[in-house]
């Protein structure tokens, strides 16, 4: 099938270059004056909305979470409004025909014709172009003449309010001068609104006040752990309107939270006492604002450890005259005693590195230690008395030791030596040829240097201090810790003389070499010189003393064994084991009293030997007469009568009765046998005393006798001698 042949419409050229044209320029037109309305509104809209973010963040100071939620409600109601003013009017179609239809609108007396003539002649239902044949074609081409006829009569661009499009580019560029203008003006708000709105970033509004932590360097304050932590906040305004009231709010490292009221002091500085400080944390300051507080930069607290000691060793060196080794105290103690002259080194480890120690002592410096380690430092001291040493330590902060490691040192002095003298069965009289027992004891905890026996002769005639005789001692070696000496001194070749007094001490010396000599003496023990009857007067009395206490403890056994007899036969009584109970304490008792006269004429004896006055029937009649016989009683016969007594006490029958008298009995009969001993050789010891006095009257006669015919010799012959 071959093609139709076309032809086009007559004066359609001339309706494109009159009237389409023209409303090709009327849609360019339009769309240049709904841009611009478009921009103006949706820039006004938008300035509105970020006015509105701005004032809302800078009244409350939001957080970032309200922040993003605000720009995102911004930016989707722009973006709506943008759709809305911008997108879909830009987007819809500006073609011939929906313009024609416009302005037969606006111009109802051209009743289609234009609309029909921009569809003939752009194609808008039938081709521009028709064949020559088509019945329609006349009147296509008459309402095309017919157009461009109304066209000459209408302006299109009439339809286009130029006044409005004159304001909305006004206020566009209005729009775009405030926003230039406000950038200009406060480019810092401008810049903090950018980063907080549509940035989130957490920079802060900028105030007419700042709040500064006070001794913050870059944010920062590093403050002892434990210690009493106290922020002070400084206010620098610049209108003189500082905040009413500050918190602080504190971020633990653990994610806790708490919030704080600072207190104000002054009209600028605000003060908050966090107590003792336990580990890092973050601290921003919060002023108090209608809505949301506005909050500071973060300052962080970093906890810092303050120098302390984590161990402690004293190592003792005693002096050298001890002979003694270094030692150490136990792990861990510092407290203890060291002998006086020891030198002391104390060592210390830190649980951090420090840059400076010294050994202090009562507040005062004793000198700087020395670093034997990272964290180890030792100082040596040489106390001289009793005191309590401290390190006083500084890290690279100036952080010290609050609560440093005492080392509390007793010194202990080096005793004297420990002497004693003694004079086994010495009494306190002597006469002049007396052979003295001697044992001289010495003891010293570091060594004995020296061990002397000392005696001093105080002579009646004498008119001036007798000086004193020192000899060493035999078998005595040195550094000896105890040294013991046992002899037997006779003292004849002294020369001693009656009413002589003779005193006997030891001393010794330690090996201290420092402060005053460690000298120790021993009590001294005084006797008294006398004759030969003075001393055996005076043992006579003596025993006439322990005679009597026989005497008198004798009715006191009698006592007892009647009490024991008259117990016995009242079986019927309920107190006689308790009154049994007492009699045998009571024995026991008796038993001790015979124990010290026994010891009285042992000492007799034994003073009587050591004076060279005791002979063989002396001996038999002390020794074998009394005290052999006194010490059976006590130890052996009145032992087991008290133990018979308890046994009745117990209730053993009438037989242990008969037992307990008959060792009363046996008792009694020892005692006075004694006595009877006792009470003859006083029979005898009195005749002899009055026939020492005759003798001692006669002595005396002949001397006066003597005396008598000397002076009448000199009466008549004259002076001897002459």
């Amino acid at each position: 099938m071959s093609a139709i042949p076309q032809t086009p419409l007559t004066g359609a050229a001339e309706f494109e270059r009159r009237v389409l044209r023209a409303l090709a320029a009327l849609g360019r037109r339009t769309r240049l004056y709904l841009l611009i309305r478009g921009l103006a509104l949706t820039l006004a809209f938008v300035l509105s909305a970020a006015a509105l973010q701005f004032c809302i963040d800078y009244l409350l100071v939001l957080e970032r979470l309200p922040r993003f939620v605000l720009l995102l409600m911004v930016v989707g109601i722009v973006a709506f409004q943008f759709r809305a003013l911008l997108w879909r009017p830009l987007r819809a179609g500006f073609n011939p025909a929906r313009l024609a239809e416009t302005l037969e609108r606006h111009h109802p007396a051209l009743k289609d014709r234009l609309l029909s003539a921009v569809q003939f002649a752009t194609g808008a239902g039938r081709p521009a172009s028709v064949p020559p044949g088509d019945d329609s074609r006349p009147l296509m081409e008459a309402v095309i003449r017919q157009a461009c006829d109304d066209a000459r009569q209408i302006r299109p661009h009439t339809l286009l309010c130029g006044a409005s499009a004159r304001r909305h580019f006004v206020l566009l560029l209005a729009i775009i001068g405030a926003m230039f203008a406000a950038g200009r003006a406060r480019p810092v708000l401008m810049q903090v609104y950018i980063g907080r709105n549509l940035l989130l970033s957490d920079v802060g509004w900028p105030r007419g006040y700042r709040i500064v932590l006070e001794g913050a360097i870059g944010g920062r304050i590093r403050w002892p752990r434990g210690d009493a932590l106290l922020l002070a906040a400084r206010v620098e305004t610049t209108d003189d309107k500082p905040p009413r009231q500050v918190y602080l709010t504190v971020r633990h490292p653990d994610g806790g939270y708490d919030e704080r009221p600072m207190k104000r002091v002054g009209e600028n500085r605000f003060h908050c006492d966090l107590g003792p400080l336990d580990s890092s944390m973050t601290v921003r300051f919060v002023v108090s604002r209608w809505g949301t507080d506005q909050t500071s930069e973060p300052f962080e607290i970093e906890a810092i450890d303050r120098p302390s000691v984590r161990t402690a060793l004293v190592r003792v060196t005693p002096a050298a005259y001890t002979r003694q080794p270094t030692y150490a105290f136990p792990a861990g103690q510092t407290s203890g005693e060291a002998p006086a002259g020891s030198r002391l080194r104390l060592e210390i480890e830190l649980n951090k590195p420090v840059v400076s120690a010294r050994l202090m002592c009562g507040g005062g410096e004793i000198g700087p230690a020395e670093r034997v380690g990272e964290q180890r430092w030792a100082a040596d001291v040489e106390p001289v008395r009793s005191a309590v040493y401290t390190f006083d330590v500084r890290d690279d902060m100036g952080l010290e030791d609050v609560r440093p490691a005492a080392f509390s040192i007793r010194l202990v002095s080096d005793r004297p030596p420990t002497v004693r003298v003694k004079l086994p069965g010495v009494g306190s009289m002597i006469v002049p040829n007396a052979v003295l027992p001697i044992v001289a004891e010495f003891e010293d905890n570091w060594g004995l240097a020296t061990a002397e026996f000392e005696y001093q002769i105080d002579r009646a005639t004498a008119t001036s201090q007798p000086t004193p005789v020192t000899q060493s001692l035999p078998d005595f070696e040195p550094h000896q810790t105890r040294f013991t000496h046992r002899w037997e001194w006779d003292l004849a070749p002294l020369g001693l003389a009656p009413q002589n007094r003779l005193s006997v001490s030891a001393r010794a010396r330690d090996f201290k070499d420092f402060g005053d000599p460690n000298e120790g003496r021993s009590p001294t023990q005084a006797l008294r010189v006398v004759t030969r009857e003075e001393l055996l007067a005076d043992f006579t009395r003596r025993e006439q003393e322990q005679r009597q206490a026989l005497e008198q403890l004798i009715r006191v056994q009698e006592g007892l064994r009647a009490r024991l007899g008259a117990a016995a036969v009242q079986e019927a009584d309920a107190d006689r084991a308790a009154i049994l109970g007492r009699e045998a304490r009571a024995q026991r008792q008796l038993a001790q009293r015979v124990r010290a006269i026994q010891g009285s004429f042992e000492q007799i004896l034994s003073e009587s030997r050591i004076n060279r006055l005791a002979t063989r029937p002396e001996e038999q009649r002390l020794g074998d007469g009394i005290v052999a016989p006194l010490a059976e009683l006590a130890t052996v016969r009145m032992p087991e009568a008290a133990d018979l007594i308890d046994r009745l006490s117990r209730g053993s029958g009438d037989a242990d009765a008969a037992r307990v008298d008959a060792a009363q009995l046996a008792v009694l009969d020892g005692l006075n046998a004694v006595l009877s001993r006792m009470l003859k050789w006083e029979g005898l010891n009195e005749a002899a005393s009055m026939l020492r006095e005759i003798l001692k009257l006669q002595g005396d006669l002949n001397r006066q006798t003597q005396e008598e015919l000397d002076r009448q010799i000199e009466r008549l012959f004259g002076p001897q001698g002459k």
